[in-house]
């Protein structure tokens, strides 16, 4: 099993889990992993397409984004 560690948590977000893991009898770990099994079984996790070409961010491509829904 691999190992993964998140930073900078905000506090509020680690209150949270902290206290549905208590409501669940969890520990803080298996809570997490708990939550992001269910998001991926919903389906949720919906990834970008990776980028194909990396061009500098200019005022016309980011109106153009906007007007795609890219925002």
């Amino acid at each position: 099993m691999a190992d993964l560690l998140i930073k900078r948590v905000p506090l509020d977000v680690h209150a949270r889990l902290k206290a549905e893991a208590k409501k669940h009898r969890r520990s803080l770990t298996q809570e997490v992993l708990v939550i992001l099994e269910r998001s991926f079984a919903a389906g949720t996790a919906d990834f970008p397409e990776p980028v194909q070409g990396r061009r500098p961010l200019n005022q016309r491509l980011v109106t153009k984004g906007i007007q795609e829904g890219r925002a």
